[in-house]
């Protein structure tokens, strides 16, 4: 490709979970190299760009490299996510187009609760929340009444080094959230379906929000919240 070394983000993904991965897609890197797998292999990769919509990629395969059958492809994600390639390969994920911002996803392009549509924290609450937690400086967030995962996703895809983790009661809600991350190309964020003030938590995170939990489950929140919080960071939304 004629490109500078330097600009290659490497990533592993040999062994691992898809958390490198993850984090140089939400950053936007245009050039990705991967060491893979026989699990996460250049099909399952390309399977999961196309998920969570990074589809502005192209791919290159380099298979049995140095080997009297070395081969190199470059193809779409789509051609790639239904081909099976050699047990030794690498992959080079390469976007001819930069990724707009990040930071600030209109409220319209979330799916919502049947019924309730409006039942979302808003965005400008979103910015200013995740602007007074500081997660530039956090390695581990929870977002508690999480419910379709509007702030979890903002700050998953504005913080792709921050560790989120959706808590959220309503089970109704596991499947819009899922769609809701896939649509808007936010993967890895951990999802909690169940009380959070009747889990069983382990873990401190730096920064945490709540909302959507009432008046005095907020409070009750906050308090659970606040001993365990390496930062002190706690804010309280109302869900709207």
């Amino acid at each position: 490709m004629g490109v500078p070394y330097q600009e290659v983000r490497n990533v592993s993904v040999h062994g691992r979970n898809w958390a490198g991965l993850d984090g140089a897609l939400l950053r936007g890197e245009r050039l990705i190299s991967v060491l893979t797998d026989a699990v996460r292999h250049p099909a399952a990769i390309a399977q999961r760009l196309l998920e969570y919509g990074f589809d502005g990629y192209e791919m290159i395969i380099g298979e049995e490299l140095d080997g009297v059958e070395e081969r190199v492809q470059q193809m779409g994600l789509a051609e790639a996510a239904i081909r099976v390639f050699g047990e030794l390969n690498c992959v080079l994920l390469w976007m001819p187009a930069a990724r707009p911002p990040a930071l600030g996803i209109a409220d319209v392009c979330f799916e919502g609760l049947p019924g309730r549509p409006q039942m979302i924290t808003k965005k400008v609450l979103r910015l200013a929340a995740l602007s007074a937690l500081e997660l530039h400086r956090a390695r581990v967030f929870w977002d508690i009444g999480a419910c379709t995962g509007s702030v979890s996703i903002e700050a998953r895809r504005a913080f792709p080094a921050v560790e989120v983790h959706a808590w959220e009661r309503r089970i109704e809600c596991a499947g819009i959230l899922e769609r809701n991350m896939r649509w808007l190309s936010a993967p890895g964020i951990e999802m909690h379906f169940e009380d959070f003030l009747a889990a069983d938590v382990s873990g401190s995170p730096d920064a945490v929000f709540i909302g959507g939990m009432g008046g005095a489950g907020c409070d009750d929140g906050e308090d659970r919240c606040a001993d365990g919080c390496r930062r002190g960071g706690v804010e309280c939304g109302v869900g709207a």
